[in-house]
């Protein structure tokens, strides 16, 4: 598998981002429960996920603990207290972890057409200050990372999350608020551009 990206920082946080190619060399390294997995994925380019997944995952970030899925899709480690987050297109696959901190981490091929669905996604304020196809695909990368990270359900992303202006941008950071009941949650997200992709990530418990 060709990976592309692999970067362990000083916050403890690693990432590694790879193609999105069938290993079959990998299989018979895998556990049961991975297998087990795998064998459910009939269509070719999820199978191919997934081994691009745990290649990343066991050979690059080496963490050699089982990945299953809970019911809800939440990627787990068996035995293994660790963090991690897991983004794929068809062409690429990305994983951050970190050893006991939340992350989050959403990945979007920077020619999809995000123009039609944005006002599921973005409230018509957001709308002022985000006008570009380009910066509405950032801002539903930043909302599903900053998604993954909180520890509530923000099922409308318009109303409950708000990604604040882009000015941050320069510096590669993105900021998302959300809000649940009268608490609002700020997330720091960091983001990068990897073969015409838009990959945005977060670490750390969310502030209050």
């Amino acid at each position: 598998m060709n990976t592309l990206l692999h970067k362990n920082f000083d916050n403890g946080c690693s990432l590694a981002i790879g193609k999105c190619e069938h290993n079959s060399l990998i299989y018979n390294e895998l556990q049961e429960v991975e297998q087990q997995e795998l064998a459910l994925l009939t269509a070719p380019h999820r199978r191919a996920q997934r081994t691009a997944t745990l290649h990343l995952l066991h050979r690059v970030l080496h963490i050699p603990q089982a990945l299953y899925h809970t019911p809800t899709g939440q990627p787990m480690l068996q035995g293994n207290p660790c963090c991690i987050s897991i983004a794929h297109t068809r062409e690429l696959v990305a994983v951050v972890a970190h050893p006991t901190q939340r992350v989050g981490i959403d990945m979007e091929n920077k020619s999809r057409n995000f123009e039609r669905v944005a006002p599921r996604f973005l409230s018509s304020a957001e709308r002022v200050y985000l006008t570009t196809n380009g910066q509405y695909g950032l801002a539903w990368c930043a909302k599903e990372a900053a998604y993954k990270m909180l520890p509530f359900a923000a099922a409308d992303f318009a109303k409950q999350m708000r990604v604040l202006d882009f000015e941050a941008l320069a510096n590669s950071q993105l900021y998302v608020e959300a809000f649940n009941n009268e608490v609002t949650h700020r997330i720091a997200l960091q983001t990068m551009s990897v073969n015409n992709h838009w990959v945005v990530w977060g670490v750390g418990s969310t502030a209050n």
